[in-house]
């Protein structure tokens, strides 16, 4: 995919929606469109990225702060499980690599653009059914189900 096309939705339903504090994130909505277990040690987290500010959106502000997120990647979102206090921070490859979707280095997500990501997580206990959605500088989508 082109960074800037308008990309077709992950998937029609929308979960939780996510809106960006502070003026770099200005406009930006990110949609929950799926949280799913892809097998018992793992979790998909996908989203739609829409820029609906007057300002290009660069991708470093959807990879947070601190040691454990990557520039240019959508690593700046954890899952929070609620009930049992734990906090779940993308998946890493071998190379310390998140495991999610990696973004241009040279390009911004104009206004009007959306785009899609999706993020891999270690998997909570098979009896959570729910889980927050915590993304770096955004607000929070609690409650999200997880199928």
């Amino acid at each position: 995919m082109v960074a800037n096309e308008a990309a077709p939705a992950q998937s029609s339903t929308v979960l939780a929606t996510v809106h960006g504090t502070g003026p770099e994130r200005s406009g930006v909505a990110i949609a929950v469109t799926s949280l799913r277990r892809d097998s018992s040690t793992t979790v998909t987290l996908a989203v739609t990225i829409t820029n609906g500010g007057s300002e290009p959106m660069s991708y470093s502000v959807l990879a947070g702060s601190g040691l454990k997120y990557s520039s240019m990647t959508a690593s700046g979102v954890t899952l929070i499980d609620p009930v049992a206090k734990l906090r779940y921070y993308p998946l890493r490859d071998t190379d310390n690599n998140c495991v999610c979707t990696p973004f241009p280095f040279t390009e911004d997500l104009s206004p009007g653009a959306r785009t899609d990501a999706i993020v891999t997580f270690p998997a909570p206990p098979k009896n959570v059914s729910s889980l927050t959605v915590n993304w770096d500088g955004f607000t929070l989508a609690g409650g999200v189900p997880l199928s």
